[in-house]
């Protein structure tokens, strides 16, 4: 007899440990969900924001629909790019919402221009000389 009486508890032992680890995974399946929903909508949010920032989270020297780019180039390749963006910009190119699109090219020197990359550039690209 006492066999079957511990038969009993041995099986109620075995549904509580299921019921503790089944209750575990539900629970680490919901953290992890909330986890990234909560980052999905913070990279949504941040996406659909009025004011863009650069990389110190200071807002951007020109506005999000602009139909411009400024480059900045060494004074080596300036002429060449100067032409290239003369070129492009006098096609008329225009942007989806009707911007024509405009090609400036600005010369600095190589210190000068990682200087001004590293704070709040006035450009949007680079092209260095090398």
């Amino acid at each position: 007899m006492t066999r079957r009486s511990n038969q009993p508890d041995k099986k109620r032992g075995t549904n509580l440990a299921v019921w503790i680890g089944g209750a575990f995974v539900l629970f680490m399946a919901f953290s992890c969900t909330a986890f990234a929903v909560s980052n999905v909508l913070t990279a949504v949010t941040s996406i659909f924001q009025n004011v863009q920032e650069g990389p110190t989270g200071q807002p951007v020297p020109w506005s999000p629909d602009s139909a411009e780019l400024t480059i900045a180039v060494s004074p080596v390749m300036a002429p060449v790019l100067t032409d290239l963006a003369g070129t492009f910009t006098g096609r008329g190119i225009r942007t989806p919402d009707g911007n024509v699109m405009t090609v400036h090219v600005v010369a600095y020197d190589p210190e000068e221009m990682i200087d001004l990359a590293a704070a709040l550039p006035p450009f949007q690209a680079i092209s260095p000389d090398s």
